[in-house]
């Protein structure tokens, strides 16, 4: 079965994010951690963590709309 397009699309755009992006991003959406225990794993502010997640989340979107 060839590997999904979608799914390499994906991982393409997480390796291109900066590692603390890449982290927060899976800390919250991989291993389901609320945005408190992603702070703490990262040791900041949960407010940081929030926008860690938001600017993640928006630096994934456009390397996926460059493919």
């Amino acid at each position: 079965m060839p590997p999904d397009p979608r799914a390499i699309a994906v991982r393409l755009a997480l390796a291109r994010l900066t590692p603390r992006y890449r982290m927060a991003l899976f800390l919250r959406y991989y291993l389901d951690l609320p945005v408190a225990e992603v702070a703490e794993a990262l040791d900041c502010p949960p407010g940081t963590a929030k926008s860690l997640l938001h600017r993640g989340l928006i630096h994934m979107q456009a390397h996926l709309e460059d493919r």
